[in-house]
Parts: structure tokens; sequence; C-alpha cells
């Protein structure tokens, strides 16, 4: 491998999170949470010169012996997730039929992830199918990119509950719930 094959990783990670723990009276409580992760990721070419994003040379292939020179592929990558939830607990005696425990919760989670690819020098990348002896050579195949791209995705979904654990007498109990 010649060293203008290589790309150079960049890559930042950011994360975090808060926690709310709360008991709000002798017979209701609740956690509330929130957190992000997330990175940038970013690969960049050397040139020929190995100076980074700056006199590229094209991307070059041996298949038999697998050797490469040329630049890199470069692109980045940016991903986050944001999330929160909630649940709280009620606690009623001798309401409605019976003692009461009441659960409720709700999630949220939101990702987005963005990756864009700059590709390699007039998007084209040669491949060779040469002696050893004798490298890049004999033409072999010619990949031909369609870059610049960027691509976006957004996932988001959610979740939700509500529980109630009755107790009706000593020896029965009822719980009822959806989800």
């Amino acid at each position: 491998m010649y060293l203008d094959a290589v790309y150079k990783q960049d890559s930042i990670s950011p994360y975090g999170g808060v926690d709310w723990h709360s008991v709000v009276s002798p017979t209701f409580f609740f956690n509330a949470r929130f957190g992000t992760w997330g990175y940038n990721w970013s690969n960049f070419a050397y040139g020929s010169d190995l100076e980074l994003n700056d006199n590229f040379s094209f991307r070059q292939t041996e298949r038999v012996t697998a050797v490469e020179t040329g630049s890199a592929y470069q692109d980045r990558n940016y991903r986050r997730r944001w999330q929160g939830d909630f649940a709280g607990t009620l606690f009623r005696d001798a309401w409605a039929g019976g003692d009461h425990t009441i659960k409720l919760g709700y999630t949220t989670e939101w990702e987005v992830q963005r990756n864009a690819d700059d590709g390699y020098l007039d998007e084209v990348r040669l491949r060779f199918d040469s002696p050893a002896a004798a490298p890049f050579t004999v033409p072999w195949r010619v990949s031909i990119y369609n870059t610049p791209t960027l691509t976006n995705s957004n996932m988001w979904h959610h979740g939700a509950y509500a529980n109630d654990q009755i107790n009706v007498s000593k020896k029965v109990t009822v719980n009822a719930g959806l989800r």
C-alpha cells in the first residue's frame, strides 16, 4: 500500500444525560430522563504529495496483489440520538373498590444520520490485473461513481403505558393495563 492510499479519520463523539427523580407526595413519585449521544466521523483523503484535501491522484487497485495507490474515498458521517422518558407511580388506598398502584410511562427516541460521500478524484476508480513485477500496467476495470451524494435518515419512535394494580382483597389482585 502506498502512503497516499490511506485517509485521515477525524471523529468527535458528544454525549450526555440528565435524570430527575422526585417524590412529589407520600403517594406519588416520578422519574424523568433525557439523554443524547452521537458522533461526527470524517475520513479525509491525502493527495499525491501527502497533503490533506489537496493534489489528489486517481485511485488504483491491483486485483491480484491488492496493492492500492491514489487518494482514498472521502466521506463524512453525522449521527445523533435524543431520547427521553417519564415514569410515574401513584398509590391510592381504599379507592374505587380497592388499593391501587397506578403506573404511567412514556418514552420517545429520535435518531438522525447524515452521510456525505465525496468520492474519488473525478469519480473514477481504476483496477488493474497486472503481473506482480509490473504493477498498474494491465487495465482490467474502470468504476465510475456518482458522487458527491448526501443521504439523510430520520427515525422517531414512541411508547407509552398505563397500568393499574388493584388489591381487591388479601387474596385477589387485578392487573389492568394498556401499552
